[in-house]
């Protein structure tokens, strides 16, 4: 299994975004939504 995990990683390493080289500088966000109202059935926690 471990080596599985280890060949993963090695055929498809994370992805890396290419540095911009433009006169315009460039930037990424990244956002984690979450709905506090929300009940999740099949959790103990905020469950009804």
């Amino acid at each position: 299994m471990i080596l599985v995990a280890i060949l993963y990683v090695a055929l498809f390493p994370p992805y890396q975004p290419l540095a911009a080289s433009g006169a315009y500088a460039v930037g990424t966000e990244r956002y984690t939504y979450t709905d506090e109202q929300r009940t999740e059935p099949y959790s103990n926690i905020g469950a009804v």
